[in-house]
């Protein structure tokens, strides 16, 4: 078994509980996850198998859709509802029309501070770790893009929009941000992944009712193209040699005649490839 789960993650567990659970289930030797979602945070999380672990970073740069709910007039110290309140305002009801122009400025690239709630690491900690000891750490901005905002029900003081952003962003930043530029304080009531890259919350699974029948093999998975290789020309992929291959692609998933995935290829020059990943079976035909 070697590939990708789609997962319909509930509220209450962490990405990574997601993955000791599909572990134990299975019996399987490696799980990882592709995206971190919060506890709070409900919505598509890709669980990747075996060999499938191995695409995880390929699927983790690509575009990702959210569905969240901004309660304005109140922050927490998390960004989310799981904070305890640090400040808040009153704040009148507003116009569609302000709404909506705030939400498209924030369209495009920008700079944004992660915030302290995150399982990013500085001097080998986790920002969360030091968050919890009432210390605030020096963060670094990071660009991130934002693809389209847009306004789905505004019941004051309860504000639903739809995110299409990249890789790094936080939602409960934007949240924030939103918020802020709205003349008020703000945090996220919810929060939901909708998609990452091409794949819909609506293929996934609920974790109970999970069977390897639901398992996408990896060239199903890769969001780049699949090459079929000569016979010829296996075995030295299957030993990561160079190889000269019919195709201007940055990036190659090699297959066989039969599907089976065996080495993610990158272009060096004029049809040259290098490998960048391979894969292992201690069987093949693998998938």
């Amino acid at each position: 078994m070697h590939g990708c789960l789609l997962i319909d993650k509930e509220e209450g567990y962490t990405s990574q509980a997601i993955c000791h659970r599909i572990k134990k289930m299975f019996n399987l030797k490696k799980v990882g996850h592709c995206g971190t979602l919060d506890p709070f945070a409900t919505g598509l999380l890709i669980v990747g198998i075996n060999e499938g672990t191995k695409i995880l970073s390929f699927l983790e740069t690509q575009k990702k859709e959210y569905q969240t709910v901004i309660v304005l007039g109140k922050q927490t110290d998390t960004g989310d509802c799981t904070g305890k309140i640090i400040n808040q305002n009153e704040i009148s009801e507003l116009s569609l029309e302000k709404i909506q122009e705030v939400l498209n400025s924030f369209v495009g690239k920008q700079a944004q501070i992660p915030p302290m709630y995150s399982a990013i690491k500085v001097h080998g900690k986790k920002l969360y770790e030091y968050a919890r000891k009432n210390q605030d750490i020096e963060r670094k901005s990071r660009e991130i893009e934002i693809f389209s905002i847009r306004l789905i029900e505004y019941t004051h003081p309860y504000l639903t929009i739809h995110v299409c952003c990249s890789k790094g962003t936080y939602i409960r930043r934007l949240g924030e941000d939103i918020a802020q530029k709205l003349n008020t304080f703000g945090y996220l009531q919810s929060l939901k992944r909708l998609k990452i890259g091409v794949f819909d919350l609506k293929n996934a699974q609920k974790i109970q009712n999970l069977t390897m029948q639901n398992l996408h093999f990896i060239h199903e998975m890769v969001p780049f193209s699949t090459y079929v290789a000569k016979k010829e020309l296996l075995e030295d992929i299957k030993n990561g040699k160079k190889v000269q291959l019919d195709s201007q692609d940055s990036l190659l998933l090699i297959v066989d005649d039969k599907k089976n995935s065996i080495a993610i290829y990158a272009l060096e020059e004029n049809q040259i490839y290098r490998c960048l990943r391979g894969f292992y079976y201690e069987n093949y035909p693998c998938e």
